[in-house]
């Protein structure tokens, strides 16, 4: 049976109340191995639940759903939400929406999309019941470890930050970080939900905008603003398996000053984007779910730019001097400024001569912010 598994790209805030660190004192931890002494324990009356919700579905046909499923997929989401089981929570959520797109006759609505939703849901539930007993198989279907582990206290330098939402009704901001101590990304992110009547703006790039640069972060009120364009120490810091940073409020930074072009300039290399050129991605269905990567292109020029109206994505290409790097940006509620922005940087000349910070995704270069006036600036909260 064919497996898919929905990933999130937001960062929970994580609730930690812990003695205030000391800044001169370096935290001395270790990784340690994660799958160590584990177990993960399903919920076989929960996913048998689940799947006999899908099995029902697929019977009558999801042309025929009402509210009653809808109010169904939802109550089954919310009582996985924060398990093992949490990534079933947010595909029927997301299930749940497509259900309210059907039933109010929009366009956003695409069936095949929405089968192909409920069959990774009852796949997964299924495969969950007949590998219960193996650790190593639950790492794959279930939810990842949102533990947060104490870290050493580690520079980093700030890479830009971009907006996102899912269709399980959560919007929020993601910032780019690269440690200067160990050589790899991290990211940090804040997230709302959107579902609710009194918070259904929360997914607008205006609110976005502003929390952007709302200073409510770590034990020093930083901005999104802040970690996303600044080069810093952090103390106190905890992160996950993932190189996620906590959002613990004794976690402190000590910020030297804005990203540079001279720093982005020293680590370019390391995150070279030439690599991703020749990199076989042809899609494979059985193959595990691959993360995203995080380069750097240095642009001389835009070689070629062009809106589709049919996909509604804005296609460009990157010329470092030797490689044309195909990009793009699908135009979206919170995607709209970056739109605008690169548009309107190519009218006003094809030369560039900037440095762009890149999430590589499914073949094609995804700009997250670029260098400017010796700064980073994440375009898409302009």
């Amino acid at each position: 049976t064919g497996l898919l598994i929905l990933s999130e790209c937001g960062v929970e805030a994580s609730a930690e109340t812990e003695k205030e660190p000391e800044p001169e004192k370096e935290i001395k931890s270790e990784k340690k191995d994660k799958s160590e002494n584990k177990t993960i324990v399903p919920d076989k009356d929960y996913i048998n639940e689940v799947i006999s919700f899908v099995e029902s579905v697929m019977k009558k046909g999801v042309i025929n759903c009402n509210e009653g499923d809808i109010d169904t997929a939802v109550q089954l989401s919310l009582k996985a939400e924060n398990t093992v089981h949490n990534n079933i929570s947010l595909m029927l959520r997301g299930f749940s929406a497509d259900i309210e797109k059907l039933n109010a006759k929009s366009a956003e609505f695409v069936s095949v999309n929405t089968f192909h939703l409920i069959s990774r849901i009852y796949n997964t539930s299924l495969s969950i019941i007949k590998n219960s007993d193996s650790y190593e198989k639950l790492k794959i279907l279930c939810s990842e470890s949102k533990s947060y582990d104490d870290m050493a206290n580690m520079s980093f330098i700030g890479l830009g930050a971009y907006p996102w939402s899912t269709k399980s009704g959560y919007a929020g901001i993601t910032a780019l970080l690269y440690c200067e101590d160990d050589h790899q990304i991290y990211t940090y992110s804040s997230s709302a939900a959107y579902i609710h009547e009194k918070t259904s703006d929360f997914n607008s790039i205006e609110y976005l905008s502003q929390s952007f640069k709302s200073h409510s972060h770590w034990q020093n009120s930083a901005s999104m603003f802040q970690i996303s364009g600044s080069s810093f120490r952090l103390f106190g810091g905890k992160a996950n398996s993932q190189n996620r940073l906590s959002s613990s409020k004794n976690t402190f930074m000590n910020v030297s000053g804005f990203t540079t072009y001279s720093q982005i300039t020293l680590i370019k290399d390391r995150l070279s984007a030439e690599k991703y050129l020749v990199e076989d991605d042809d899609y494979d269905y059985f193959a595990p779910v691959r993360t995203e990567k995080i380069c750097i292109i240095s642009a001389e020029e835009f070689r070629y730019i062009n809106y589709d109206k049919v996909r509604q994505i804005l296609e460009f290409s990157l010329y470092d001097g030797k490689n044309e790097y195909p990009c793009e940006i699908l135009w979206n509620e919170q995607n709209r400024n970056a739109v605008s922005y690169i548009e309107s940087l190519a009218r006003k000349s094809m030369k560039l001569g900037r440095a762009f910070i890149c999430r590589y995704i499914n073949g094609v270069f995804v700009p997250v912010s670029l260098t400017y006036d010796n700064k980073i600036n994440s375009f898409y909260f302009d």
